[in-house]
């Protein structure tokens, strides 16, 4: 579960299919993370995929995958901390010479 008090912003991590060399990351302020990984995840289940594990509870450094009918679609998570550059592969299964080729990084902009 998300303590607000706990930080001062949260990271939402994302890995898709679609490009899984690649991860971005978005900051958020926690309330703000939280409610956008439940829209991102909620979005997937109206579409018809598979979320697990079950979302009604959001808690930091848990993965929630999505599937479709060929495998895996993507996982996503919310983090304290920003993932460094070079994290190597987080969830997908690829061959050992691949290397991750950058995360894409968006910070809150400031105020």
């Amino acid at each position: 579960m998300i303590d607000p008090s706990s930080s001062q912003t949260v990271w939402l991590i994302e890995h898709e299919r679609d490009n899984p060399l690649l991860l971005t990351q978005r900051e958020y302020p926690p309330d703000g993370a939280h409610a956008e990984l439940t829209r991102i995840l909620r979005a997937h289940v109206v579409n018809g995929l598979r979320v697990n594990p079950s979302f009604t509870t959001i808690d930091i450094g848990r993965r929630y995958d999505v599937h479709d009918a060929s495998g895996w679609c993507a996982t996503y998570w919310l983090s304290e901390e920003p993932l460094a550059r070079n994290d190597g592969m987080l969830t997908a299964i690829v061959s050992p010479t691949s290397r991750q080729r950058a995360h894409h990084t968006y910070p809150v902009a400031p105020e």
